[in-house]
């Protein structure tokens, strides 16, 4: 263990350089994987946005929702709406979708939260299950069989109609929130969240003798959560240029639940984690069972292999690479003193 430590510690010294690399695979990614990889690329970024905003609401606020696949559509047919139907420009579209999203996610919050526990999760469950109802049914946005013609993102009369160009726009967004997410542990409403956060040391009970408005504050992050989603949703309607009713049913809910729970929901690389492993692990089953494989069967495997996941790693995938960091950490010499780590406790 000594010498795996000592291994680490060379990497931690040269993370700058690996820093380097990853940002040049990224760029180059497209160019050396193909369209349908990068296809799935696109979908890995557009959904681990909407975990990370889960991860803030599941890992910081201690609220469970199953409502996240509404807010989803609700950024979709939103920004597609705007765009279609008024000819609003798709980046104005978005910042719209992201806002409505996340006032409705406010005004839904703000009693529901004062519901105790998993309380919530039915009540959000069933928010999505009338929001998929609700735009099956209404013609105005072409009911089940959805509505066309979305307009790609475009720049000074440059449109994003490529996937490898469509990846690059959803990267540099994902990687904003990204930082956005980083920074939140820092920021006032993160130190209030951490401060009712039984993980970190705190409890709901001592932040209220500080003045702390814990369902306030819920409510705060359960916005944010709907924000990161609604722009998510726009990002997918404006990728796909058509939507229907079927990517936002009850189980999207679930599907952005497990994404996160599989990769933690305490880090902030949880959502990106999470969302690889899954598509990663869809196309995989596809792949060796086949197209005439019983579609009955992929689900059940691919249920076996998320159950071990979570049974073996049971605070996520990046819940473990945090234990082990730590376990590294403390096996290398005092000689070697450890620069702070991506997973270290602001102090």
């Amino acid at each position: 263990m000594r010498q795996l430590s000592l291994a680490y510690q060379r990497v931690v010294k040269s993370r700058k350089w690996a820093g380097g690399i990853i940002v040049l695979i990224l760029l180059l990614l497209p160019f050396l994987i193909g369209p349908y990889p990068t296809t799935m690329l696109v979908l890995i970024l557009i959904y681990s946005l909407v975990a990370m905003g889960l991860g803030l609401l599941i890992g910081w606020a201690g609220q469970f929702s199953l409502g996240q696949g509404a807010f989803f559509g609700i950024g979709a047919y939103i920004s597609g709406f705007l765009s279609v139907e008024f000819g609003i420009n798709p980046w104005l579209a978005m910042l719209c979708s992201g806002a409505l999203a996340g006032t409705l996610a406010y005004v839904l919050g703000k009693p529901l939260l004062s519901v105790p526990g998993y309380k919530v999760g039915f009540v959000t469950i069933g928010f999505s299950w009338l929001f998929h109802e609700f735009i099956s049914r209404l013609e105005m946005l072409g009911g089940s069989t959805g509505f066309s013609g979305i307009a790609h993102f475009s720049l000074a009369g440059f449109t994003f109609d490529k996937d490898y160009q469509y990846y690059y726009v959803t990267l540099v967004i994902v990687v904003l929130f990204f930082l956005l997410n980083q920074n939140f542990v820092k920021s006032k409403l993160g130190k209030q969240a951490k401060a009712m956060d039984t993980f970190t040391g705190g409890s709901a009970l001592a932040a209220k003798s500080v003045g702390i408005d814990i369902g306030k504050l819920k409510t705060k992050i359960f916005m944010i959560a709907g924000v990161y989603a609604g722009i998510a949703g726009s990002l997918y309607a404006h990728y796909m240029t058509h939507l229907d009713p079927t990517p936002f049913s009850v189980w999207a809910s679930i599907l952005m639940l497990l994404i996160i729970i599989m990769g933690g929901v305490k880090s902030t690389w949880g959502g990106i984690v999470g969302a690889a492993v899954y598509f990663g692990l869809q196309e995989m089953l596809t792949f060796i069972l086949g197209s005439k494989a019983p579609m009955g069967l992929q689900y059940l495997i691919f249920g076996c292999i998320v159950s071990l996941i979570l049974l073996f790693f049971p605070t996520g995938i990046m819940g473990f690479i945090s234990r082990l960091h730590q376990q590294l950490k403390q096996d290398i010499p005092s000689s070697l003193p450890m620069r702070k780590g991506f997973n270290d406790k602001a102090k």
